[in-house]
């Protein structure tokens, strides 16, 4: 297993995010799970709101990330679900191609949708749990790529909801996974939370708590400085969200091995 992405809002920015559309807030509070924010999407009608996780390049910046599998958990929350029909809360894409979708319905069910039926209301299968406004749900699951060969597994709160075969999700591997509504299906208003999110180039991943640590003190060593002048300290790097001025980052002043530790809480 390789996990190639992992979020919990708690950096209150979109930056560390692949890309993100519509009525989106990356800090909200409404519905938490774990740490202090949750990201929320409550877009209207047909309007959009979403956000998308793809990997970590090497250089630690979000890119996509190819993949024949993409396993994924997330903890969901809504407050508004479709009055009719459904929208979706999750997406697979290759590229800007829908590839494996789950919506909830008006009723508060899950429904799957491959390449096939991206856009039809007739799901390949509709869940039998029935989620409730307002309650934390964990949504794991692992789809790989095929052109009728397919597969995906389905689990909410580690209970299988859909396990399906002979799909079609098509031929090229995955990029990203994209939560919230990013196509409109039905024009329904939506009101949707998510928080602890796991993304995975091989297998479902298990849960996991998305903490923030900050820095709360200097720990010995301390030779970078202050951005524009002075020294460097814990206030320095402490803010939620990250870079608020010009004076909230630290960097070496060009000497060679160069050195700033912190202590975290």
């Amino acid at each position: 297993m390789a996990v190639v992405d992992w979020r919990g809002a708690e950096s209150g920015v979109t930056t560390d995010l692949q890309g993100s559309g519509g009525t989106f807030d990356p800090k909200a509070t409404g519905r938490v799970y774990t740490g202090t924010y949750s990201y929320r999407t409550n877009p209207t009608g047909a309007n959009l709101g979403w956000f998308a996780i793809g990997g970590i390049s090497s250089t630690g910046v979000p890119t996509t990330d190819s993949s024949a599998n993409k396993g994924f958990a997330f903890v969901f929350y809504y407050d508004t679900k479709p009055s009719s029909n459904s929208e979706e809360i999750m997406v697979i894409r290759q590229g800007s191609n829908d590839r494996f979708s789950i919506r909830i319905n008006s009723s508060g069910q899950l429904q799957f949708h491959d390449t096939s039926n991206m856009t039809s209301n007739t799901p390949l299968a509709t869940g039998s749990t029935t989620l409730v406004a307002g309650r934390a749900y964990l949504i794991t699951g692992k789809v790989t790529v095929g052109a009728g060969t397919a597969t995906a597994l389905i689990k909410v709160n580690n209970v299988t909801e859909y396990n399906g075969s002979s799909l079609n999700t098509g031929a090229t591997n995955f990029t990203l996974v994209i939560l919230g509504k990013r196509s409109n299906r039905n024009s329904q208003d939506v009101d949707f939370y998510y928080d602890d999110i796991v993304v995975d180039d091989t297998n479902e991943p298990s849960h996991q708590r998305i903490i923030r640590l900050p820095a709360n003190g200097v720990s010995g060593t301390n030779q970078w400085t202050v951005v524009p002048s002075g020294s460097a300290d814990h206030t320095q790097v402490d803010e939620t969200p990250p870079h608020d001025s010009d004076e909230s980052y630290v960097q070496s002043t060009g000497t060679a091995n160069d050195t700033a530790l912190f202590t975290f809480a």
